[in-house]
């Protein structure tokens, strides 16, 4: 049984790939991680959840986002399992 390769890649290349692609990926720890599409019932629960959210959200001088969004955070990457 071979073992895998991993192939790690930089955030402007991660960039650029999501910039000309069709599907919508993570990257965490210099590996990309492709992501699912939400069925209608996430989609529901998103926007009501985000709906509470936002007004807590502004007041605290918060910035809150629905979805889609590229962000950086400066928590220790995850490793999926």
């Amino acid at each position: 049984m071979s073992e895998g390769v991993v192939h790690f890649i930089s955030r402007s290349e991660y960039l650029d790939d999501e910039r000309d692609g069709n599907m919508r990926h993570e990257w965490v720890g210099g590996q990309m991680w492709m992501m699912t599409g939400g069925s209608g019932q996430h989609n529901r629960i998103s926007g009501r959840l985000f709906a509470t959210l936002l007004p807590l959200a502004d007041q605290d001088g918060c910035r809150a986002y629905m979805g889609d969004m590229k962000v950086v955070t400066d928590s220790a990457p995850i490793t999926p399992t």
